[in-house]
């Protein structure tokens, strides 16, 4: 988690640090949380299921799990819908 004023770099640090890790052959997600509201805080990064709240009409994978979605019928394949 990388935390400062709007504007100062946080994304480029981030992809950096990341570029320059043993991870840097996986998935990079940056998530700009200022845009997300804190009511759907949890359910946007985390995923939610069909019914967990007023409105959600379906199950949803989070920002996190997303990068990692495969398409049905693929190996590893889910049912959940990408975010």
């Amino acid at each position: 988690l990388i935390l400062g004023e709007n504007g100062t770099g946080k994304e480029l640090i981030a992809r950096e640090l990341h570029r320059q890790s043993s991870r840097s052959d996986q998935v990079f997600l940056a998530v700009d949380l200022g845009s997300i509201s804190e009511s759907l805080f949890e359910s946007e990064l985390f995923g939610h299921m069909k019914g967990a709240f007023t409105g959600a009409n379906d199950d949803r994978l989070g920002r996190f799990q997303a990068p990692w979605w495969r398409p049905i019928g693929s190996a590893g394949a889910t049912s959940v819908k990408a975010a």
